[in-house]
């Protein structure tokens, strides 16, 4: 009797932590679900998370930035190609198919360009020193942050770069006084995208960290000459709108400037162009914490979708209409889609994964 008692109580110890496993298993599938199918996924490593991430134009690579490196995957083989073993801002971009930009989080913070197939470094441009956030466009490159050029050239935040050298432009009103519209005081760039809108013409946005309006600014290309021979024939800047904006906003452009996209700790908002300003549109109100750890925001390039993090999920939403097409629970470091926009790639804890939007 007192033997059967015994397996008894063993036995029951088995089943009930067994039970417990088995709720542990489920609970994490919920928490992980996503109403979207699985395409690929990248671990995490052994050094942390990833706070910023791009894939190269051929959708064949993906970089992204670590708190103490720089690393390139190949998505065929999802083995890494290289890695930088420094610090970096999760300030990243393609600068073509061959080209990165990076910037260090040390030192001066210049602009670093690096080569895709070895991690090999070939320059970097003083006219970005101080650089907070980077973005190219067309025959540009914009960013935030830009101490050279506020403090040698006049230029404020943020700054424009010429694609093909990579040296920065001066902008200039009719009375041949140099610009400060793109200027905010003392209040640093949070973040900024462009599109190109014709062949000559650009657009930006920029969202500053406190305090401070967004910017929305026309860039179009001149055959005016820079001051004192500093820089090439440059870029005419017309300040067409200021958004007043809730602290912690992000505000991004499409890629053709049709409508920017808004989020705030209210949730999302789109704004249409109405032939001089951007008008709103559509709300999605959702809280979303703004504090959160990385860019949480993100339009595909053919502008069919939005995806932003409210800090415990991810939400997936039609543009058009800002309706809410499904979620990947689980919080997000970054948000990265491939260039042909059939999927969304979103840092983890876990690593780096990527799902189908269709």
């Amino acid at each position: 009797m007192t033997m059967s008692l015994a397996v008894f109580i063993q036995n029951r110890k088995w089943f009930v932590l067994l039970a417990i496993l088995t709720v542990l298993v489920l609970l994490l599938f919920v928490i992980t679900r996503s109403d979207f199918e699985a395409a690929w996924s990248l671990p995490a490593g052994e050094s942390g998370n990833y706070y910023e991430i791009r894939i190269s134009p051929d959708g064949e690579c993906l970089l992204g930035v670590k708190n103490n490196r720089l690393e390139l995957f190949d998505l065929k083989s999802k083995q890494r190609k290289w890695q930088i073993d420094k610090s970096f801002l999760p300030a990243i971009a393609w600068l073509d198919n061959e080209r990165i930009l990076a910037v260090p989080s040390e030192g001066t913070r210049d602009l670093m360009i690096y080569s895709r197939e070895e991690g090999t470094l070939l320059g970097k441009t003083i006219y970005a020193a101080g650089c907070t956030d980077v973005s190219c466009c067309g025959e540009l490159v914009v960013g935030t942050g830009g101490d050279t050029l506020k403090d040698f050239l006049g230029f404020g935040q943020p700054f424009v770069l010429r694609r093909a050298d990579l040296r920065g432009f001066v902008c200039k009103d009719a009375d041949g006084e140099v610009q400060l519209i793109l200027d905010c005081d003392d209040a640093s760039g949070r973040s900024i995208t462009a599109c190109r809108i014709e062949d000559d013409q650009y657009r930006i946005a920029v969202t500053y960290d406190s305090h401070c309006p967004a910017k929305i600014c026309t860039l179009t290309m001149t055959e005016e000459s820079g001051i004192h021979g500093r820089c090439p024939p440059s870029i005419k800047v017309d300040l067409i709108q200021e958004m007043a904006v809730p602290d912690g906003s992000r505000v991004i452009l499409s890629t053709d400037g049709r409508f920017l996209v808004m989020l705030s700790s209210d949730g999302l908002s789109r704004y249409d162009w109405a032939g001089s300003d951007y008008q709103q549109k559509s709300q999605f109100k959702t809280p979303i914490d703004v504090n959160a750890d990385g860019k949480c925001l993100a339009i595909s390039p053919d502008n069919h979708w939005i995806a932003c993090c409210t800090g415990s999920e991810v939400l997936v939403l039609n543009s058009t209409d800002l309706r809410l097409t499904g979620r990947i629970r689980s919080a997000a470091y970054a948000l990265c889609f491939t260039p042909d926009s059939r999927q969304l790639a979103i840092a983890q804890d876990m690593g780096v994964s990527a799902f189908y939007m269709e």
